[in-house]
This record gives C-alpha cells, sequence and structure tokens, in this order.
C-alpha cells in the first residue's frame, strides 16, 4: 500500500493527500497539538515538508524569470516567447521582403476606403464654413432686405450654403480657396429642403437676388406632354432647372454672378442640357414626385428637413440617394408596369389594370399605351389601338371622379375572356363594346367623358 505523500508531486504543485493528514497538517502549523495516530503524524509532517519545498522551488523560478526579463530590457534583447528555432536576422541596412508583396492599386483602394471611412464618420467636417458664411452674410440680409423678409431670406440662404458646402465636399474642392460656387437644381425642391412653401420660398429666392447673394440662370429643353383629354402627345419647351451662384464669403462689392461662359458647352458653343427632363419624369426623378412622396411618407416629421433635397440633379448618379422611401405610397414597383404589360397572358392582363390607379403620373402614359396595344391585341381589334387608349383613359378619369369606371370594365373584359375560350367568336371586340353599353359604362363613363 503506498505511503499517503506518495500520491501527489512536488514539482510545481503541492502533495495531494487524504483529508484526515490534511486536517493534521493544518493543526500542526496553526501551532497546536492533534489528536491523531503515528501514522498520520508522521503522514502530515512529511506532507508539510514537502509543501515547503515546493514553495521555494517555485519562489525561485519567479526570482529567475523577474531577473532575466530585467536583463532583456537593459539588452534590447527580446526574450524567448516561443519555443523552436530563432529567425536569422537581416543583415543590417537591408529592408524584409514581405512574403505575399502588395500591388499599388491594392494600397490605393485600401488609402480610399480609409478616407471614405473618415469622411462619412465626420458628417459635419464643412459646418464651420457654413457658419462663416452664415455670418459674413448677416450684415447684407439686415441692410438689404426689409424685416418682415429676413426669417425666409435666412432659412433659404442656409439651405443652399448647406447644399453648396455639402456638394464641394463630395467633389473634393478646396472650400478655404471658394469665394462662390455654382452648380446645377430644381428650386422647386426648396420647400423640402426649408420647411416653406413654394410661393414664399420664390419671395425668399428673388431677394436674395436683389441682395447679391445668389444668381440663377434658366435651363430649357423641349419635351414630350400628354394631352389627358385626347391622349395626344405633343411637344413643349419647359424649364429643366436653374444654375444657381451661391456668394460664400459675403464683403463690399463683391455678389454672386453667374458667367455664361462658364456654363457646359457642347462642340458648337451651344448650352448643353444638364438634365434629361424626359427621363427624369418617366422615372418619376422630379420635384413635385419627391413632394409627394415625403407628404405620403408614413416616417416622415414635421421639421425634418435637409438641404440634400437640392442635390439629386448635381451629385453623380451612383452617389445620389433616392427620396423614394419604401413607406411611402407612390413608392417604385419593382417591376415595371408597362413592360409586365406587354409580356402578360389575357387574364393577368385584366387583373392588373387596377394598378394604373397608383403608377407614377410620369409613367401612367407609357402604362396605359402599354395595356392599350396588349388589349388591342388580346381582343384581336389591331386596327382600333387608339380606341382602346381612349378607354383606359375614360376609365381612369371615371375612378377619379368616384365612379368603379375601372372595375366595370375589368369585369366585362373577363366575361368576353370567357366567351372566348367557351365559343367562337370572331369579333371579340365588338362584343365587348356591346357588353358595355349593356351595362350603361358606355353613357356613364365613355360618354360622359
Amino acid at each position: 500500500m503506498p505511503h499517503p505523500s506518495d500520491t501527489g508531486s512536488v514539482h510545481g504543485h503541492s502533495p495531494s493527500v487524504s483529508p484526515a493528514v490534511q486536517r493534521v497538517a493544518d493543526t500542526l502549523r496553526a501551532g497546536r497539538t492533534p489528536a491523531c495516530s503515528p501514522a498520520e503524524l508522521t503522514a502530515a509532517l512529511r506532507y508539510l515538508s514537502d509543501k515547503a519545498r515546493a514553495d521555494a522551488q517555485h519562489r525561485a523560478r519567479q526570482e529567475e524569470g523577474a531577473q532575466r526579463f530585467k536583463a532583456a530590457l537593459r539588452s534590447s534583447v527580446q526574450p524567448p516567447l516561443l519555443s523552436g528555432p530563432r529567425p536569422v536576422p537581416a543583415p543590417r541596412g537591408t529592408l524584409p521582403t514581405p512574403a505575399t508583396p502588395v500591388s499599388a492599386p491594392t494600397v490605393q483602394a485600401a488609402v480610399t476606403s480609409t478616407l471614405l471611412a473618415l469622411q462619412a464618420a465626420k458628417p459635419h467636417a464643412h459646418q464651420a464654413h457654413i457658419e462663416r458664411a452664415l455670418a459674413l452674410a448677416e450684415a447684407r440680409i439686415t441692410a438689404r432686405i426689409r424685416p418682415r423678409a429676413r426669417h425666409r431670406a435666412r432659412l433659404t440662404y442656409r439651405a443652399l450654403v448647406e447644399a453648396t458646402y455639402t456638394l464641394i465636399h463630395a467633389r473634393r474642392h478646396n472650400a478655404q480657396a471658394i469665394t462662390s460656387y455654382c452648380w446645377f437644381t430644381v428650386l422647386d425642391a426648396l420647400p423640402l429642403a426649408t420647411g416653406l412653401s413654394t410661393a414664399t420660398c420664390e419671395r425668399a429666392t428673388r431677394d436674395l437676388r436683389e441682395s447679391g447673394l445668389l444668381a440663377t440662370w434658366s435651363d430649357w429643353t423641349t419635351t414630350e406632354f400628354l394631352n389627358r383629354e385626347t391622349g395626344e402627345v405633343f411637344e413643349k419647351r419647359a424649364r429643366t432647372g436653374v444654375w444657381v451662384c451661391v456668394l460664400l464669403t459675403p464683403r463690399d462689392g463683391l455678389n454672386a454672378r453667374i458667367h455664361p461662359a462658364e456654363l457646359p458647352r457642347d462642340d458648337q458653343g451651344q448650352l448643353i442640357t444638364h438634365r434629361d427632363l424626359t427621363a427624369d419624369r418617366k422615372a418619376g426623378h422630379t420635384a413635385w414626385q419627391f413632394r409627394q412622396e415625403v407628404r405620403e411618407s408614413l416616417t416622415h416629421t414635421v421639421g425634418n428637413h435637409s438641404s440634400q433635397d437640392l442635390l439629386h440633379w448635381s451629385l453623380p448618379k451612383t452617389r445620389q440617394k433616392s427620396l423614394v422611401t419604401r413607406d411611402s405610397l407612390t413608392s417604385h414597383p419593382t417591376t415595371d408596369l408597362a413592360e409586365f404589360m406587354m409580356t402578360a397572358g389575357p387574364r393577368e392582363l385584366v387583373e392588373v389594370l387596377s394598378a394604373l390607379r397608383t403608377e407614377f403620373p410620369q409613367r401612367r402614359r407609357d402604362a396605359v399605351q402599354a395595356a392599350g396595344t396588349a388589349l388591342a391585341r388580346v381582343f384581336n381589334d389591331q386596327q382600333s389601338v387608339r380606341h382602346y387608349y381612349r378607354v383606359l383613359w375614360r376609365a381612369l378619369q371615371a375612378d377619379l371622379q368616384g365612379l368603379r369606371g375601372l372595375d366595370t370594365l375589368q369585369t366585362e373584359m373577363h366575361r368576353v375572356l370567357i366567351d372566348m375560350r367557351e365559343l367562337h367568336i370572331k369579333h371579340p371586340g365588338a362584343m365587348l363594346t356591346s357588353r358595355l353599353k349593356e351595362s350603361d359604362w358606355w353613357n356613364a363613363v365613355y360618354r360622359a367623358a
């Protein structure tokens, strides 16, 4: 049978003993006489001796480690932290070669991403320039604008200055050396940035122009419009937006001014239209649509205005943040309605006609034309495409007046589609017109319009 003291090791750990021997050892350390057998007393004495030896060895190792550490600090030599062969030091004056060489584009991309992250972390890095411009303009606003109009002028000028410095910051221009800045926008979006009405913003911009803090240059183009009564498409000259010059460091003798020679021109010297108005109207990228979406947004709070609304026509396409929110009642659909109607089957085509009510006004014309062309094909009436255009437009107009124009039209179309599957009908378009006349839809909707 092994001795109780042989059950443990003294190399770095205390020897393990039985509970009876442990109690005897504790009694001896306390200076009292234990009541035990001679064997337990001998085992307790040996345990105490082994433990004292282990503690002494542990303290010696600690002192040796501390001395080695102090010696390493004095000689600037790193102590070996890991076991294994030591690396061969490189000759003095040579640079170590990395295992995987890093290319220049990778380094440039890393630097660019770091700069963008730093700029994103400081969205108000140009706030000091904004406050300086407002302070310099206060004297001119007080001297040249009547007291009742100063508040709206300050709000409008602040929105324009914030948008200007945001654009300067985005384009990486030096804000310190700029006294005035010219950029393109649509002033109809000013109510979104200031919280004022459209008429009040127009009066404020007029006051700012007269005081020399703002200069504007209108940009015009020819675009297509729709006659809602006849469905005809006609061209008309319209204003796409304005070039604005905002004075950022107002002082005596210095006014905002736009030089026509500095505006972008083509090879023939003609002004280049900065904005594709036709494409923006089809995509709903207009100031009127933005204002509708902000008004209908479920998360929009009163007083929450941003000068970013003025920059949607100046920032690059990749940096634009659309105002179309997911909680807006007029959000962009995931699928273009006109494209879907051109490829849908007869039943799906008739069912999706109700989506014309909520389609963007700028894209509704294309959707109605696509639906009319597809309906003429479904009802074998290709020679009367314009007739189906008028039917759909007048059904939509009746819905706006509170009549069930589209619902009744869809019901009758479904009936004709069922008859076409069950019977051989030579002229389904004529049958649809006859059904609409029988249901009084023709007189209440088509004739009334």
